[in-house]
């Protein structure tokens, strides 16, 4: 059996931090009006989106699925035995591309997603499992 103690607060505060992220990166300041355009591009009204959103479990979920993968990088890094902000950096970066877009790929191929949106979307959970896994490695 595998034992594993994960960090409680900086697995939290990775979690927060990776959260809080989506903050800037949806805004004006970085990749709202971009995302907001390839939504339109592709047939969607953002507004009429934000419109059937219940945004307060909207966000919840969101803080909910990064809180996950916070604890579960927390496994995998202690797993590999991960020392250190850039070996957990490089396992971060290997996780997003061996699942995240490994499984994402399937929106382009089968849902016709435009690539700016894919781009956009998957560009955050890059930067925020890289977030994470930069703060857990500073404590490893």
């Amino acid at each position: 059996m595998i034992d594993i103690a994960i960090n409680i607060p900086i697995t939290i505060l990775a979690a927060a931090a990776s959260f809080a992220l989506g903050m800037l990166w949806w805004s004006p300041v970085l990749f709202g009006r971009q995302w907001i355009a390839a939504m339109k591009a592709a047939g969607k009204d953002p507004e009429q989106l934000k419109k059937d959103t219940h945004m307060g479990a909207s966000f919840g979920l969101s803080a909910l699925g990064w809180l996950v993968a916070s604890c579960m990088l927390a496994v995998m890094l202690q797993t590999v035995g991960a020392m250190g902000v850039v070996e957990s950096l490089k396992l971060a970066g290997l996780l997003w591309l061996g699942f995240t877009i490994a499984f994402d790929v399937n929106s382009l191929a089968f849902e016709k997603r435009p690539l700016a949106i894919f781009l956009i979307n998957n560009g955050y959970y890059l930067v925020g499992l890289l977030i994470m896994a930069a703060i857990m490695g500073v404590w490893a």
